[in-house]
């Protein structure tokens, strides 16, 4: 039996020491705030894309976004962060109930805006109200959605 005893007391000497190397090397590699010579990891940053621009003229397209400024009640002009700076003109079939500063979800397809061609199937206020949108993408609306 001595010679059991001392094979049970090698490998009890053998497993600790295993342990013990296992549990330094594994604090020395993931203690809180040690310090590496690696840079800290910064959030990345995304630039901001304008949905518009990057969307072809006679794309369907969903947008929710708030309403700017109503021109006609079937002409307004929606904002978001990712629409352009001036805001995106809205032409709809029907007449829309709209809040300033409301939201609405638009579906509708991308067209350049052309007051003659436009003015008479949506009812269009007078040209200088439109003179910002020249020869720019619209939102053809065949849904409007008030969220307001």
């Amino acid at each position: 039996m001595p010679a059991s005893n001392s094979a049970r007391a090698v490998w009890r000497t053998r497993l600790t020491w295993l342990i013990f190397v296992l549990v330094v090397a594994l604090t020395a590699a993931c203690t809180p705030g040690c310090t590496r010579d690696e840079p800290a990891a910064e959030p990345r940053r995304t630039a901001l894309r304008n949905t518009i621009e990057a969307t072809n003229v006679g794309a369907r397209l969903i947008v929710t976004a708030t309403v700017t400024t109503i021109l006609t009640p079937r002409s307004f002009v929606v904002a978001d962060v990712d629409l352009p700076a001036q805001g995106l003109l809205v032409l709809s079939d029907a007449r829309a109930e709209l809040q300033p500063r409301g939201l609405v979800t638009v579906y509708g397809v991308l067209d350049r805006f052309d007051y003659a061609r436009l003015a008479a199937r949506f009812d269009l206020a007078a040209p200088a109200a439109y003179h910002a949108y020249d020869n720019r993408k619209i939102l053809v609306a065949a849904d409007v959605s008030s969220r307001a």
